[in-house]
């Protein structure tokens, strides 16, 4: 999928702190919290199924299989701000495909960069750097990956997802695409 250059989604995620047991999986010791798109380790929040305002807020892609998906990501940061906000929960600012690093950044005031994520293109996006066993695999170096469990360079996302594509397309958790991840730190 290509997206617009400038393209920022808005979302709230459950915050995701490791314990022992993620850390035998993911090996990461440097993570501190896992900041992803993941929604099995950081569930989306903002999921109404029920919620006229929902669908016709929501994002709206054409799918791997050639459907309209929907993903709990809004164009409006105020929509996803007017839901509040409780001590687990994190608003997440996520650019899909960036070309350039942080280039968003004049736009992002109030959100810290956390960094890239390599996710499977599709309703339920999983993590393939966080969530997929690649670092026992040998596949993801772990040794660089940030505080938040994902990459801070553009080119190792990209070098990741272009991997995947290229090697494993038949990966269950293929085809990729990175998304730039930021975290809002200021509600105002």
């Amino acid at each position: 999928n290509e997206f617009p250059q400038g393209t920022i989604w808005y979302t709230k995620v459950e915050r995701f702190i490791p314990d022992e047991s993620f850390y035998e999986f993911y090996a990461a010791r440097q993570a501190k919290e896992i900041v992803s798109f993941d929604t099995i380790l950081c569930p989306n929040l903002m999921i109404d199924y029920d919620s006229l305002i929902f669908w016709e807020k929501a994002v709206k892609f054409n799918s791997i299989n050639n459907n309209e998906d929907i993903l709990a990501v809004f164009w409006d940061l105020e929509y996803v701000k007017s839901s509040g906000l409780k001590e687990d929960e994190q608003i997440l600012a996520i650019i899909p495909n960036p070309k350039a690093p942080q280039a968003q950044k004049d736009e992002l005031q109030n959100f810290e960069f956390c960094g890239y994520d390599v996710v499977e293109m599709n309703q339920c996006p999983h993590s393939n750097l966080t969530n997929c066993g690649f670092s026992k695999k040998g596949i993801v170096d772990v040794s660089q990956t940030n505080k938040f469990g994902i990459y801070s360079d553009l080119a190792l996302a990209n070098e990741l997802s272009n991997f995947i594509n290229t090697n494993m397309p038949d990966f269950g958790h293929a085809p990729t695409l990175v998304y730039e991840i930021w975290r809002l730190i200021n509600l105002e």
